[in-house]
C-alpha cells in the first residue's frame, strides 16, 4: 500500500458505524494495513448508527469512512469524496428477502 494512505489514516479519525465494529478492522487487515493503524486509533473516530451519517461526516471532513459504493456515489461524482483504496470491504453479513411460500 501506498504510505501516503498509511499516513492518511494514522492522522485521520476513522469514521465507525455502531453496527459493524469489525469494519475497520477487518478492512486493514485485508489491506495488509493492520500493523500500520493502531487498533487504539481504529477504535477512537467518531461513531453513526447510519450509513448516511458517515457519508455526512466523511463529506464534513470528520475522518475517513468505509461506504459501499451505492451509498458514495454521488459524493464522489461531485468530487466531495476522494476514494482513497481500490481495496473494497468485506461486509460479514448479508440481506436476504424472504416471504412465505404459500
Amino acid at each position: 500500500m501506498p504510505v501516503v494512505l498509511t499516513e492518511i489514516l494514522q492522522q485521520q479519525p476513522l469514521i465507525r458505524r455502531l453496527t459493524v465494529a469489525e469494519a475497520w478492522p477487518g478492512w486493514l487487515v485485508r489491506a495488509g494495513l493492520s500493523n500500520a493503524i493502531p487498533q487504539s486509533h481504529s477504535a477512537a473516530g467518531p461513531r453513526y448508527a447510519l450509513l448516511s451519517m458517515a457519508l455526512h461526516g466523511a463529506v464534513g471532513g470528520l475522518g475517513v469512512a468505509l461506504l459501499p459504493k451505492l451509498i458514495a456515489h454521488a459524493a464522489l461524482a461531485q468530487e466531495q469524496l476522494l476514494r482513497l483504496s481500490p481495496q473494497a470491504g468485506v461486509a460479514p453479513y448479508a440481506y436476504y428477502l424472504r416471504w412465505p411460500a404459500d
